[in-house]
């Protein structure tokens, strides 16, 4: 399963579709444009690791938070962010394809 190309093709849209607010919203922000949606959607997508757990791997000085959530954070704490976004990627493209091969051969 993990070796078709179905699987990376599907792991490679899921990955860039997760990490696609950093990618977005910076352009957006140097063309003069400010999309609320944008950087909110931004916010969430730095955020919703260290809801998750992610924050206890971390000192107090590898991060700073407030109160929109992270504010300055170093490189491996970036790192780790897009490794949890490729994660989920890789779980949703697998649980995908899992059930269209069920489908399939139904």
């Amino acid at each position: 399963m993990f070796t078709s190309n179905r699987f990376f093709r599907r792991f490679l849209i899921v990955a860039l579709v997760l990490n696609l607010p950093p990618l977005v919203t910076p352009v957006f922000i140097q063309l003069g444009l400010e999309p609320v949606f944008l950087i909110a959607l931004l916010a969430a997508w730095v955020n919703a690791p260290f809801w998750l757990g992610l924050a206890h791997f971390f000192s107090d000085q590898a991060v700073v938070f407030s109160e929109f959530g992270v504010q300055d954070a170093s490189i491996v704490v970036w790192l780790s962010i897009v490794v949890f976004w490729l994660l989920c990627a890789g779980m949703l493209a697998a649980i995908s394809l899992a059930f269209s091969r069920k489908r399939s051969v139904e």
